[in-house]
């Protein structure tokens, strides 16, 4: 998943960030081992401790400061919610709440959505 991420800069309060908002996903409906190890493995590969979904809050971008770091944290969630086979209606809207407190609007959102599915398809 970090290979999503080798064109965006990241400091490590986005990086918590995005590992906060990773594991609220992976709790959504029921932690899933496909999701956690996503989640783990974005963890250590920058180097932040594990997140805590109760301290995610996308109010505003968080401290995601630019269009490119909000674009790959969507699609990171995107990919995430992939991992279990299917992505739940739960996931779908709260990612949709996600990306609006973002600003990413709905065609944007889509774009991204597949741009996840075709990465996915890729490292396959």
């Amino acid at each position: 998943m970090r290979d999503l991420l080798n064109d965006t800069e990241l400091d490590p309060a986005a990086a918590s960030f995005m590992a906060h908002g990773l594991r609220a996903l992976a709790h959504l409906d029921g932690l899933h081992t496909s999701e956690l190890a996503l989640v783990e493995e974005f963890e250590r590969s920058m180097g932040v401790p594990p997140g805590d979904p109760k301290k995610f809050d996308a109010t505003d971008g968080g401290p995601l400061v630019n269009d490119a770091q909000k674009e790959a944290f969507f699609r990171t969630l995107q990919l995430m919610a992939l991992a279990d086979g299917r992505v739940s209606s739960r996931e779908s809207e709260w990612m949709a709440k996600v990306a609006a407190d973002l600003g990413i609007d709905a065609a944007r959102q889509a774009t991204l959505a597949v741009d996840a599915r075709k990465y996915m398809l890729i490292s396959l």
